[in-house]
């Protein structure tokens, strides 16, 4: 369970949990809750349709890879208990199928703090979860420098294109309060590559 404001990374930490586990040789698939409010919609893309459709479900497509999910607190109740007992269980059993389908995906959610008692009140007791705190970007104020570099440096169209950076620069950044996270310093590196004026 990822946990930070809006622009804290989430969905680059995801991919990189993937990458970086037992499991990277796997699928991964990242799904939206806002998009699948509608119940029928949900279950289709987690659980697949009935015996005669193609389509198996991303949590079956995901077996032995990864299933993220982003604002899942947005997902029908019904449908969040179906997860997280598929989960649990390691099994799945799809509408119109009469025995279920062995299961193994890791399962990684984000979610922002204020929304975090949302999935323990879905989920209950029914998932051990590991939660992962990103701090926003205003209280890492000692990561920025080194993080602006990084940035700079991945969208200069070449080594010698990367632009120099001023201590006065720096300290104009370590006074903004970031609201938008590492999104908005990463649009701000983008605009000192492009050699525009930092208005922040």
């Amino acid at each position: 369970l990822l946990v930070g404001e809006r622009g804290t990374s989430r969905a680059e930490l995801a991919k990189a949990i993937h990458q970086a586990s037992e499991e990277r040789k796997g699928a991964t698939a990242t799904l939206r809750g806002s998009l699948l409010a509608d119940e029928a919609t949900a279950m289709s893309a987690l659980f697949g349709g009935n015996r005669f459709a193609d389509a198996k479900g991303e949590i079956r497509d995901t077996e032995n890879g990864t299933l993220i999910i982003a604002e899942h607190e947005k997902l029908p109740r019904h449908v969040l208990q179906m997860l997280a007992s598929a989960i649990r269980e390691r099994q799945v059993q799809p509408p119109g199928f009469d025995t279920p389908f062995a299961v193994n995906s890791r399962l990684v959610l984000w979610t922002r703090p204020e929304k975090e008692k949302a999935v323990h009140s879905a989920f209950g007791e029914q998932l051990s979860m590991t939660r992962v705190p990103l701090a926003p970007l205003r209280e890492r104020l000692d990561d920025l420098p080194a993080l602006f570099a990084i940035l700079i440096t991945k969208h200069a169209p070449s080594e010698d294109d990367v632009p120099a950076v001023t201590p006065s620069l720096i300290n104009c950044l370590l006074e903004h309060n970031w609201p938008g996270n590492m999104r908005e310093l990463e649009q701000v590196a983008i605009a000192h590559v492009a050699g525009l004026d930092l208005s922040i």
